[in-house]
Formats: C-alpha cells, structure tokens, sequence
C-alpha cells in the first residue's frame, strides 16, 4: 500500500501542473454564450494555447517522470527498491500522462455546458486507462 501511495502521489503532479494552464480561461469560458463573433476568436486562440501548453507540460514532466523514475523511486523508499515497482511506477507514469492531455478539454466542454460530450469522453479516456493497466500488469 505504501508503493502504491508513492506512486500515486508522484504522479498526480503531472495531472495537478498541466491543469494550470486553463484556469485563467474559465471566466471567459463562462460567458462564451455572450461573446461577439470577433471575441470568439481570441477566446478560440486562447484555448488552442491552452491546450498546447497543457500538452507540452502533461508530456514534458511525464517524460522527465519516466526518465527519473528509479531515482525518484529511490528517493521516496530508501535504498532497495525492487525493479518491479519502478517498472509500476513508469506504467502509472505513462497512464497519468494520457490522462493528464484531458484537462482543457474537461474545463472547456463543462465551461460550455457540453456535459454529454465531457461525458463520453471521460467514459472513453477511463476506458483507455483501464485498458492499458491490463495490458501492463502482464508484466
């Protein structure tokens, strides 16, 4: 339990440092419905920076995450760290990474009221996750 609580620990900072980026645009997103046509654009222009930096970060710490890996494990557990939970660690590393690319996309559509949308995607990307942790827990 205590491995596991590390490792979730570590990697809900990627989820919680890529979220940043669309804060500032949540109350420009809720008056979306009122914004002229020329303000869209720049809203639109805002978004797509937004989910570009949310990218770059999500895939930025995961990457240095998955490079770290043995050390931060160490770090956490001491010394003797099996080569099994280091190998959890990238897997669940790789896992919030993905899940981490969702977070404009989660604050926009509910911003939008598109609940139905959020939804399915939501649905789609828990699925993805679950899929993946079956796939590398055969190793």
């Amino acid at each position: 339990m205590g491995v596991y609580a590390t490792i979730t620990d570590l990697t809900t900072v990627i989820s919680r440092l890529s979220d940043l980026p669309v804060q500032p645009l949540l109350p420009a997103l809720s008056k979306i419905r009122t914004i002229l046509d020329k303000d869209k654009s720049k809203l639109q222009q805002q978004i797509k920076q937004a989910v570009e930096i949310n990218t770059l970060v999500a895939l930025g710490l995961g990457t240095v995450f998955f490079t770290l890996a043995s050390f931060l494990m160490h770090v956490m557990l001491g010394d003797v760290v099996p080569s099994e939970y280091i190998l959890a660690f990238r897997i669940e590393i790789i896992i919030a990474t993905l899940y981490s690319l969702y977070a404009v996309g989660y604050y926009v559509l509910f911003s939008v009221n598109a609940v139905v949308e959020s939804l399915l995607i939501h649905l789609f990307s828990s699925l993805l996750s679950i899929v993946l942790i079956f796939i590398f827990s055969k190793k």
